[in-house]
């Protein structure tokens, strides 16, 4: 495929633009040059991305390609410890963030934790902590104080019955319609 991809280029690099008909025919080039045919302009000159002296070409998308630096790779599996695996856009703004690395995208992020050979279910996304001591379960006396305060509110007044009635300092509006389902479901409302 590649070869195709190059030898239609140095197809097109041969045939004479719109407006060259009347020159006169240069000899071919030995090698591929820099040099691409634009239709509109005439050649241009080809544009790669910002290399650094340890640099290799790929010859499917003829971009160079910049090697890892030990300082990007700590901050890859700083990102992946923070994130897990997966999250390359989160790991990537991370580390933009520590380092100037305008040059990388997600998807190079992924081959590179591949190319270190980070295995998925060693760096699990992060499971948020939750406190359990910070769930408070309902007491039977809130329960009826809840049963009060719908007879004299009505089913959905929740702030109100919040508001009007003895609860936990924790409890929401959420909670108390939460509880309120649970009872009405298990018929002890």
């Amino acid at each position: 495929m590649a070869r195709d991809r190059l030898n239609s280029t140095e197809a097109n690099i041969h045939t004479p633009l719109k407006g060259e008909a009347n020159r006169e025919p240069s000899r071919a080039p030995e090698a591929v040059t820099d040099q691409t045919p634009n239709e509109t302009t005439g050649p241009t000159q080809r544009q790669d991305a910002p290399t650094q002296p340890s640099s290799t070409l790929d010859a499917d998308s003829h971009q160079a390609h910049v090697r890892y630096t030990p300082d990007e790779d700590e901050a890859l599996l700083d990102g992946i410890r923070a994130y897990g695996m997966g999250h390359w856009r989160l790991i990537l703004n991370r580390i933009q963030d520590r380092l100037q690395m305008s040059h990388r995208a997600p998807q190079s992020l992924r081959k590179r934790a591949e190319q270190l050979g980070l295995q998925p279910e060693r760096y699990p996304p992060p499971v948020p902590q939750i406190s359990r001591s910070a769930v408070v379960r309902f007491t039977t006396e809130e329960d009826a104080e809840l049963r009060k305060g719908i007879e004299l509110f009505g089913y959905g007044s929740w702030a109100l019955i919040l508001k009007h009635r003895h609860f936990h300092p924790k409890r929401t509006t959420h909670s108390l319609k939460s509880r309120a389902r649970f009872l009405k479901r298990n018929r002890l409302l």
